[in-house]
């Protein structure tokens, strides 16, 4: 048969074969079917019109809720911005932003279709070229939740002008924590972090930031082996347990809550009230990924409670409002961790509190990481002043004490040599205290003040009560230790404290 074929016939075949191949070559079609080249164009977003894509600010973009629900519909409108252009054709899908997987399922309405269905489906392209100018789709969230997503999108206006690979702003998973941006901390945040200098998975970490003159607004995020566990921070006058002020996150059985407590002595204790001090409204915990996230807001000053006595006071008033301290002062924080027993109780924590190198205003900005750094100066003026007295000096008074009478007429370069030895280590002596003192206001910062408040009124020390809309006025900054005294009596039922600021000269505030 192909034998007795005339040469006009192969050529009309030879064509249809050729013209075949074009077309299978095409990837962008008015129809939106993209099957011939779907892999390619499935994963570029790049119609084949024979020209590239615009460079030009794309007169169309995404509009959709910041968050998503797991399994649950999310609307998605695809808009224009100058009120007048239109498009023909498009593509869209939402993709996993850590692995750029396509996740979820479109709805198909009329004019589109779904697309990439050999290669898992998960696309919407369109189904006619017909002009459009919005376009609302709804999407449906893959389930379980997959972490953030985003939408992309191919736009076509005309055949010679499209735009390729658009994205929208990042979606969050609902429920989700937001990572924590570390590369603020010391600059617009407080952050205590653990290990030093972690970025995005620290073993535990706490950041806070002022909120006007009442409030601190504080982040608590680490690692936790099971849903039911807790995340405790807590406020020390030291670094040892025992008169500490607690802000609890729990997780329990799918219930979370933040909570106030205090240790008394070795022992926690839940406040009567577990929410005072905080803003109700404000708390959040979160379980993801062997993470607990809690958020919380707590007032600065409890100035508009009661006075307060210490426990086991027979005098009247809430015990709370001494067990909830004002943040102004500087406190030694504590981090620990532990599970949460029957009933949400919380249990002894598992491994040894994080404990802050130094102790930190809350109310100021600082990344207690690179604080602790300071300890390094702090040993290098020990150990000058160890030279200087236990050594240096010491041997230096040992000279003319015992070595005058007994070396008798011995002399260095004309003098006597007890002398010679005795006259340059005290010089020594004198140079290394002077050059530990330097250090030491170096690592602190400036000189000493010293401030006197009252446990019953610990607002006094606020230079005015909380209320004091500017208290980066007071001449409380850096503060860096805190001493005990002995308590002056049962009569007076009070525990005086004495706070030691270290106060850089001509520095208006933190």
């Amino acid at each position: 048969m192909f034998n007795k074929m005339s040469p006009s016939w192969w050529i009309f075949i030879t064509s249809l074969l050729a013209i075949g191949c074009v077309i299978n070559d095409v990837r962008g079609f008015s129809s939106g079917n993209f099957s011939s080249k779907e892999k390619e164009a499935c994963v570029d977003m790049m119609p084949s019109h024979g020209v590239a894509a615009a460079s030009s600010q794309c007169p169309f973009v995404i509009d959709v809720l910041s968050m998503y629900v797991p399994g649950q519909p999310l609307m998605v409108t695809l808009k224009r911005t100058d009120g007048k252009s239109t498009f023909k054709g498009f593509m869209l899908q939402a993709r996993r932003v850590d692995t750029m997987e396509r996740v979820g399922q479109f709805m198909v309405i009329g004019g589109t279709k779904q697309n990439c269905l050999t290669t898992g489906g998960k696309a919407l392209s369109h189904d006619s070229g017909s002009d459009k100018s919005n376009l609302s789709i709804t999407w449906t969230a893959p389930s379980p939740g997959v972490g953030d997503i985003k939408f992309l999108f191919t736009i076509v206006k005309v055949k010679s002008q499209f735009w390729v690979n658009q994205t929208s702003s990042v979606i969050h998973q609902s429920g989700v924590p937001i990572p924590i941006d570390t590369s603020q901390c010391g600059q617009t945040v407080g952050c205590y972090r653990q290990p030093d200098n972690c970025t995005t998975d620290c073993d535990v970490m706490v950041t806070w930031r002022k909120d006007g003159s009442k409030y601190v607004n504080f982040v608590m995020d680490g690692k936790v082996p099971d849903p039911n566990y807790y995340i405790a921070l807590g406020f020390s006058n030291d670094d040892k347990m025992g008169d500490d002020s607690v802000i609890d996150c729990l997780n329990y059985n799918t219930q979370s809550g933040v909570q106030m407590s205090y240790n008394n002595g070795r022992h926690n204790e839940v406040l009567f009230q577990k929410t005072f001090g905080l803003v109700a409204s404000k708390s959040e915990v979160a379980y993801y990924n062997g993470r607990l996230r809690c958020q919380f807001t707590r007032y600065i000053s409890v100035s508009n409670i009661p006075n307060a006595t210490s426990p086991g006071s027979t005098v009247s008033g809430s015990s709370d409002s001494y067990r909830a301290f004002n943040l102004n002062p500087p406190y030694v924080l504590f981090i620990a961790k532990g599970p949460v027993g029957d009933s949400g109780v919380k249990m002894k924590h598992t491994d040894d509190p994080v404990i802050s190198v130094t102790p930190v205003r809350v109310v100021g900005v600082y990344d207690v990481g690179s604080v602790s750094k300071s300890s390094n100066l702090i040993t290098v003026h020990g150990v000058m002043m160890i030279l200087a007295w236990m050594c240096s000096a010491s041997i230096a008074v040992l000279m003319p004490r015992y070595y005058k009478k007994t070396w008798p007429g011995r002399e260095c370069v004309g003098k006597p040599l007890w002398f010679q030895i005795h006259q340059p280590l005290m010089i020594l002596s004198f140079l290394l205290t002077i050059i530990a003192f330097i250090i030491i206001f170096v690592s602190v910062g400036g000189y000493a003040n010293v401030y006197q408040y009252n446990n019953n009124n610990i607002d006094d020390y606020n230079d005015g009560g909380g209320d004091n809309d500017d208290d980066d006025n007071n001449n409380n900054n850096n503060a860096m230790h805190i001493v005990h005294s002995d308590n002056e009596g049962p009569a007076s039922k009070t525990s005086r404290r004495y706070l030691i600021y270290f106060k850089s000269v001509g520095e208006s505030g933190v």
